[in-house]
């Protein structure tokens, strides 16, 4: 029989790669929206979403790495987690520094 804290954690583990599902899809469209010279409105309401999305990205993770009880399966999903980070800051600095060149220009 699978322990109740393996079933919820591998419930918490599909529902945070959802959201980041999402979340990627969001900084794909990004992508796109610059690729293209979007408007700064445009741009600034899909990285908006793309907040919220990550937002809902920690929170998930949150839930999921409080049901831990080994440190190993811990750092894994902490290393997961700082990957996931490092594609969103990057995300954020490419969009930042998108709009402030549209002011420039």
């Amino acid at each position: 029989m699978v322990e109740p804290a393996v079933v919820v954690s591998s419930t918490l583990a599909v529902v945070r790669r959802n959201r980041k599902g999402a979340l990627t899809r969001s900084l794909k469209s990004l992508e796109a929206l610059m690729a293209v010279d979007a408007e700064n409105e445009t741009v600034y309401e899909r990285y908006e979403k793309s907040k919220q999305q990550w937002e809902a990205v920690e929170a998930a993770h949150q839930e999921l790495v409080d049901t831990l009880k080994e440190d190993e399966a811990f750092e894994r999903e902490e290393a997961w987690m700082i990957e996931a980070e490092a594609v969103f800051v990057a995300a954020r600095v490419q969009v930042e520094k998108y709009l402030t060149s549209q002011l420039v220009t």
